[in-house]
């Protein structure tokens, strides 16, 4: 039987929303654990960061980003999933 990793997810997202609501949604995504704002021009254009344990998880962030009210979009545009060396 093999030994279980734990997975490291990472992701990126192009968030839109119009200007008048980035401090509103900039708020709500950087209050989300794993979530983190790189790029923020203050036209509606956010580039976030996540991390979290599973494919399942990015996903549901994504879901919660989207529903923020203001968004108008959240785009993936990376998705890596790191594991750690077994040392084998």
């Amino acid at each position: 039987m093999g030994i279980a990793h734990e997975e490291l997810h990472v992701a990126s997202l192009l968030v839109l929303t119009p200007p008048n609501n980035v401090c509103a949604v900039r708020t709500a995504i950087a209050s989300r654990a794993g979530a983190e704002i790189q790029i923020d021009d203050r036209t509606g254009k956010l580039v976030v960061t996540l991390e979290a344990e599973s494919e399942a998880d990015i996903l549901a962030h994504i879901e919660q980003i989207q529903a923020v009210p203001g968004v108008l979009s959240a785009a993936l545009v990376y998705h890596e999933v790191e594991i750690p060396n077994s040392g084998n």
